[in-house]
């Protein structure tokens, strides 16, 4: 401020260099509160902005509806929540072509997340969707030689054969081999290759399996039409016994 100026304010009354003061106060003011106010809002929006990019869409009805209804694109809908509110059960929108077509097993009010808990099951792509009304499903670990070296394929028609404690040979016959899992693993550095098998069954055969799971057991492969085996004369084991020469 130069000397002139100096001058001129030395010359104006008291009042009017207050006002000049009050003035030059709110301008400063003011001009620090939208300096403020900008950078607040600014990192507000960024903040807003990264929450945005964290938020997780969920499946929730549009409309009320109730149980036994089936669900259609139009009662669906998608809401953003905070990761931390979201709940692991909550459908969310990759699912929305699973939930299409199903029924609701209970009434869900608008806006409420769905979860499968509200969805009748679709068994169609369950595997016991395989099985016969009247079929159990047995699951054996065979080996390699019982497998007929891996040749027994899903669909087969097999015998098991079990021997039973009075050394008679016991038959389930014309089961079915409805799945085949193979696996490797190595056991006292020798290479093995179980299979286990699922073979359906009756629930007459099942019983009479469960008594003889532990005996030996042996698949005959047949023919799928062949007649079953009408019966088998008892079969003793051969035993071997190493004779001492006589002296």
């Amino acid at each position: 401020m130069t000397e002139t100026d100096h001058g001129v304010l030395a010359g104006l009354s008291w009042q009017v260099r207050f006002v000049l003061l009050l003035v030059a106060t709110c301008v400063l003011g003011s001009a620090a509160y939208f300096s403020i106010n900008a950078y607040v809002s600014a990192t507000s929006a960024a903040q807003q902005a990264e929450l945005q990019k964290q938020m997780v869409g969920v499946i929730v009805m549009a409309n009320d509806l109730d149980a036994e209804q089936v669900i259609t694109a139009d009662n669906l809908q998608q809401r953003m929540y905070p990761p931390e509110y979201v709940n692991d059960s909550w459908l969310v929108p990759a699912d929305a072509g699973a939930i299409i077509g199903r029924r609701l097993t209970t009434f869900v009010e608008r806006g409420q997340p769905l979860t499968l808990a509200d969805l009748e099951l679709d068994y169609s792509q369950f595997f016991s969707q395989q099985l016969g009304l009247d079929e159990i499903a047995v699951t054996v670990t065979l080996g390699l030689e019982q497998s007929h070296h891996g040749m027994l394929s899903v669909g087969d028609r097999v015998t098991l054969v079990l021997r039973d404690s009075r050394d008679q040979l016991q038959l389930i016959q014309g089961v079915r081999i409805a799945a085949l899992d193979h696996f490797q693993s190595t056991q006292n550095h020798q290479l093995t290759l179980p299979t286990t098998a699922t073979i359906a069954m009756s629930t007459a055969q099942a019983s009479m399996f469960e008594q003889y799971r532990f005996q030996s057991l042996s698949v005959w492969l047949r023919h799928p039409q062949s007649k079953p085996i009408q019966s088998i004369a008892k079969q003793s084991r051969l035993h071997f016994f190493q004779q001492e020469r006589v002296q």
